[in-house]
């Protein structure tokens, strides 16, 4: 066991370091001041910066256990990659070209990683974050939600049955225990409250249609099936609020961001591409749109 999990932690490695967390990196920007050596390897140090690191890199499968847990094998690891490295090192492996250009490679990635994650930070600030939110909820008016229950069923006769055992006083709840096919059978066709964009067209105009406490006189047809709907509540909607949508916004934002840094850095660049016998290949002069040549042409 232990060996093919070292073994799979040392296969990801080089993958994380080619984007690394930022919660790893966060810690591992600490190394300098308040970084723990938890061991050494031929007086080398081990720090436990590296160790969250290395936990951050694992497939999901390893990191729904707590690094704590996995904290021994996680040092092997590091342990048998310098051992490895150290080795390697004093081979002269580090003349080897292949080793030099994946080194250079790694490097590149690591520094575009930190630089991009570092311009992100400074442009992206929680100031304007909360611009935007407020920009967006201005945009947007919350709408009304309906907290409903339902009960699937395959044809549209079934569905008349239990509008008619309704009709006699049955009770909604144990009738969707009984005889829906939907996921939400069991738990007496309960959807919760949601709003009208989230559910499909038909049954959403259905719902909320259908006054507090009344159920549909007539099967709602849907790619699903036919639906018996009842409502058990409505209530205005609220708007999300910044904690809640800051994960989005920031995703977003960071990607445009970086997407803008890149444009701007390539415009300084200058970049020369090469085909396969080696000779450079010339970028075809840039055709001028159509509203430019109107213009000079006037």
């Amino acid at each position: 066991m232990r060996t093919r999990f070292v073994a799979t932690v040392a296969a990801t490695m080089l993958a994380a370091m080619l984007s690394l967390p930022a919660a790893a990196e966060d810690t591992a920007n600490k190394a300098d001041k308040t970084d723990d050596v938890i061991a050494t390897v031929n007086g080398m140090p081990v720090y436990n910066s590296e160790v969250a690191m290395m936990y951050q890199s694992l497939p999901d499968q390893y990191k729904r256990m707590p690094m704590q847990m996995l904290f021994p094998q996680l040092v092997d690891a590091i342990i048998d990659r310098k051992i490895v490295s150290q080795i390697a090192e004093k081979e002269g492996m580090l003349k080897d070209p292949k080793v030099a250009r994946r080194l250079i490679f790694t490097r590149d990635s690591i520094l575009q990683d930190m630089y991009i994650g570092q311009h992100i930070a400074k442009v992206l600030t929680e100031d304007k974050l909360l611009k935007i939110y407020e920009e967006e909820a201005a945009k947007h008016e919350a709408e009304d939600e309906v907290h409903a229950r339902h009960i699937l069923l395959k044809t549209e006769d079934e569905a008349k049955a239990v509008i008619a055992e309704l009709d006699k006083g049955g009770d909604f709840v144990e009738l969707a225990k009984s005889k829906s096919t939907g996921p939400s059978g069991p738990r007496g066709g309960d959807l919760g409250f949601f709003e009208k964009k989230t559910m499909v067209p038909a049954f959403a105009a259905a719902a909320f249609a259908i006054k507090v406490g009344e159920y549909s006189k007539v099967a709602v047809k849907t790619e699903f099936g036919f639906h018996v709907i009842k409502v058990e509540a409505r209530r205005p909607g609220k708007k999300p609020t910044f904690e809640e949508t800051m994960p989005e916004i920031r995703s977003r934002e960071a990607q445009k961001a970086s997407v803008e840094l890149m444009t701007t850095l390539r415009q300084s660049a200058k970049i020369k591409r090469f085909d396969e016998k080696g000779e450079e290949i010339k970028a075809e002069p840039k055709k001028p749109e159509a509203s430019e040549t109107k213009t000079k042409t006037e």
